[in-house]
């Protein structure tokens, strides 16, 4: 709900200048959802808190119901996702770094609507069966993240082809995935660092399966091996050794 404008003494906030604004509303005592409040109740508020509110911060939802908020000038914060929601919707443009996992759609749809413009400097999806409601809800911002860490994912029995458009990603981890054949078909023309740890082309199966990793990770990396300046790779075979 929106503060209300006036105190005790009858004066009110709305007609107070702007430097006087900025001190109260930079007051340690106010919460995040203080803020949030002073974001809602009117425009002119709303661009004081704009200038008050933590830059570059973080929201991790790899924890179940509540999300981790990590501002750089709070400690990190457990949180509800009405909470996130709030959050988003009126600073969503300082939004730095994103986490999710199979169970935060709604998070992803918010992050869609408020976020359109941010330059992630981290994106981590972890445990997803698809990237489909991904590519679908983020697609303007996955082009512009920095940094993308694939943990757990199982896509080997996703529905569709993978079409990631991640033009100024600079690196790309993939940990513990699978199925991963359609994303390492798809060009990064900034790559510069690239891990690939435990991973799979295809089902998560033996025998064949390190061979065709190591074909699909040859030519992945005769894309791209002219401008990558760091490799970790958890497979090796003579085709790789070559292009490196």
């Amino acid at each position: 709900m929106p503060i209300e404008l006036s105190n005790s003494t009858g004066t009110c906030l709305e007609r107070l200048n702007e430097d006087c604004l900025l001190e109260i509303f930079s007051c340690n005592s106010l919460t995040l959802m203080d803020l949030c409040s002073l974001a809602e109740t009117c425009t002119r508020f709303k661009q004081i808190t704009q200038r008050v509110f933590a830059t570059g911060y973080g929201i991790d939802c790899k924890v179940g119901r509540e999300c981790e908020f990590t501002p750089k000038s709070w400690k990190t914060q457990r949180m509800r996702q009405h909470d996130v929601h709030r959050i988003l919707k009126n600073f969503g443009l300082h939004l730095s770094t994103l986490s999710i996992d199979a169970d935060c759609q709604d998070v992803v749809n918010w992050v869609g609507q408020y976020c359109d413009d941010v330059t992630l400097k981290s994106l981590t999806i972890s445990k997803r069966l698809d990237l489909d409601d991904i590519i679908v809800h983020l697609d303007s911002i996955c082009q512009r993240a920095q940094k993308l860490t694939l943990d757990g994912c199982d896509f080997s029995k996703a529905n569709s082809c993978f079409v990631l458009n991640c033009s100024s990603l600079i690196e790309l981890n993939i940990d513990r995935s699978s199925g991963c054949v359609e994303i390492l078909k798809c060009n990064f023309p900034n790559l510069e660092r690239f891990t690939w740890l435990f991973s799979y082309m295809f089902a998560r199966v033996y025998g064949m399966s390190r061979f065709k990793n190591c074909y699909v990770l040859h030519k992945f990396m005769k894309r791209h091996g002219h401008h990558v300046k760091s490799i970790s790779i958890s497979v090796c075979c003579n085709q790789l050794l070559n292009v490196i």
